[in-house]
């Protein structure tokens, strides 16, 4: 809806999304994505069980700590 060019600036799942846009439209003088959560070969997904483990400890700091020094 904005008079193009635009910037655009995607996070996470918003990444995800700007992908999309730039798919779809040319409309986007520029693009800035912030670790898209995709799936790249020779770069295999972390394990989900240290986040479990921290999870069932009942600490949010710890898992915070985990998320965010591991993924």
């Amino acid at each position: 809806e904005l008079p193009g060019p635009v910037h655009l600036v995607g996070h996470s799942s918003g990444a995800l999304c700007a992908l999309e846009a730039l798919r779809i439209t040319d409309a986007v003088a520029s693009a800035v994505l912030y670790e898209p959560p995709i799936a790249i070969e020779g770069y295999p997904m972390p394990s989900a069980a240290p986040l479990r483990e921290a999870a069932a400890q009942g600490s949010n700091e710890g898992l915070l700590d985990t998320f965010m020094r591991d993924y």
